[in-house]
């Protein structure tokens, strides 16, 4: 079934042609997004509350653990 014709309850991650982050309906191709891992720092890198963060790192992944994609909130832990 096309990831166009599923409700929008269903996430995905698609992309044009090109692999440019396209919708849905018009993406060359779609992977659905069945898990997300969050960790939030502080300035030092160490674990803390979300509210208390000073970068939030989120990895997005696919079936059978696919990494589809990595961001980084906020300023990047000091090394």
């Amino acid at each position: 079934m096309p990831a166009s014709e599923l409700p929008e309850s269903f996430i995905f991650h698609c992309a044009d042609a090109n692999g440019n982050p396209a919708k849905r309906d018009s993406a060359a191709w779609c992977i659905p997004v069945v898990e997300i891992d969050t960790v939030s720092t502080d300035a030092g890198g160490h674990p803390i509350a979300p509210n208390d963060a000073t970068s939030i790192t989120t990895s997005t992944y696919g079936p059978g653990h696919t990494f589809i994609e990595h961001l980084v909130s906020g300023a990047p832990p000091a090394k």
